[in-house]
């Protein structure tokens, strides 16, 4: 699910997080699951990033991860991270 990129924009500026940017431009940040849930035992809706555990270790990414979680927390939408092994 594609988050809104002046949002994102707004939030690095905010808490001073990095951005992601290819040749200057401003790229959208995407959470991989949006989950519609009928669940009585979990959110109605949620989101979970899935991310490579080698990925953790670049500072860029890990910044970024803590923008999309603050975009979902301002949305009220619990965020979820999932680390995939490769």
């Amino acid at each position: 699910m594609p988050l809104n990129l002046k949002e994102t924009e707004d939030l690095a500026r905010t808490f001073s997080l990095y951005h992601p940017m290819k040749n200057g431009i401003a790229q959208t940040l995407v959470s991989t699951f949006f989950i519609l849930s009928e669940a009585a035992n979990a959110p109605p809706v949620y989101v979970i990033r899935a991310i490579s555990h080698t990925e953790l270790e670049n500072l860029n990414i890990l910044e970024s991860l803590e923008l999309e979680r603050r975009y979902w927390q301002k949305e009220n939408i619990p965020w979820y991270l999932g680390r995939i092994q490769t």
